[in-house]
């Protein structure tokens, strides 16, 4: 706070306290920007990973809305387990993928894609393995 005489305009020689002008507040500006992407050209858009991110997150408001709708009970048709289970699947969803993404984001990009390969290749070898193991079961019989 200042002090100032102001004797010569209001002819009083005691001191007037004056406050100090108004700071100006200082705002952020947000710029968004937005286009129209051509028809022609496919793939070249890079903002489309914000949806891409965020499309758990629509999915699960889309379920949640969808089990408000029906009073969070299950289908009547389901099994009781199914039932008893309905409510806390969704949470047991997102923490195993949860895992799943701590464990391939914590080692080398060869570790995950070999066990991509690994769940890839696994079911058609069984079934061959099997389908092997009942053939040579079955041609015996037959000759």
């Amino acid at each position: 706070m200042k002090t100032n005489f102001f004797a010569s305009s209001f002819n009083t020689p005691f001191p007037v306290k004056t406050s100090p002008p108004p700071r100006r507040v200082k705002t952020h500006r947000k710029t968004v920007f937005a286009s129209k992407k051509n028809s022609g050209d496919y793939g070249s858009d890079h903002s489309k990973g914000i949806v891409d991110e965020n499309m758990i997150v629509l999915r699960k408001r889309m379920h949640e809305m969808k089990m408000a709708e029906r009073n969070y009970e299950p289908p009547e048709n389901w099994m009781e387990w199914e039932k008893r289970y309905y409510t806390r699947y969704e949470s047991d969803v997102c923490v195993a993928i949860g895992f799943l993404q701590t464990f391939l984001m914590n080692n080398r990009p060869s570790v995950g894609v070999s066990v991509l390969l690994l769940h890839l290749l696994s079911l058609p070898v069984s079934v061959v393995l099997i389908l092997l193991h009942l053939t040579s079961h079955i041609m015996p019989s037959l000759g």
